[in-house]
């Protein structure tokens, strides 16, 4: 089919082959879909009819887009670094003090994890290596503060059953990390 301009500046359908559907829009400009069926149809498609296309199609990107937010906001809460409310807080922290230690040893993880979290609101005073080899990644409780230590573990991927208590109040921090060698499961590392 030649290409020419709509007659009264309106898009409509035209079938160029058995297999092409196009739209054929008052600029010129074509736009094209394949199909299956094999006669030769003209549909007119006026503004209007085009008005109620685009329409249509915003409100099912609008009604994705919200039922996207509400599942976001009330299945996968965002993560907290906030010390919870219902916490007697042994100093004034308002925010989840931690350390990273690297038990794998490869390069930059705790660095990288650092990061992450930081970005995430949470205080993470010191980064190192560990003398222990690790093949899990274990959250270490250091002040019997098991919430924050969830909410550690909830941000950074790690199931709850790797939580451990190891009570030490000299650290001054609430829990410490050990990532161990299935680093590419948590978060900081695939996303």
């Amino acid at each position: 089919m030649p290409c020419c301009h709509p007659p009264d500046g309106k898009a409509f359908f035209f079938v160029k082959n058995e297999n092409i559907l196009g739209i054929l829009f008052d600029n010129g400009i074509v736009i094209s879909f394949i199909i299956i069926q094999h006669k030769d149809m003209k549909f007119k498609f006026d503004q209007k009819h085009l008005n109620y296309l685009i329409i249509g199609l915003l409100t099912i990107l609008v009604t994705v887009m919200t039922t996207s937010f509400v599942l976001r906001i009330a299945v996968a809460p965002p993560v907290s670094a906030s010390i919870d409310k219902t916490i007697a807080k042994s100093t004034a922290q308002e925010v989840i003090q931690l350390n990273i230690l690297n038990a794998c040893g490869a390069p930059g993880l705790a660095s990288k994890a650092k990061d992450y979290l930081r970005a995430r609101g949470f205080d993470v005073v010191e980064i190192g290596n560990s003398d222990e080899i690790l093949s899990k990644t274990v959250i270490i409780d250091r002040l019997g503060d098991i919430q924050s230590a969830r909410q550690l573990a909830y941000a950074l991927g790690v199931r709850d059953s790797m939580i451990t208590a190891r009570i030490d109040s000299n650290l001054f921090l609430r829990a410490t990390v050990m990532i161990g060698s299935d680093y590419n499961s948590l978060k900081p590392f695939s996303e």
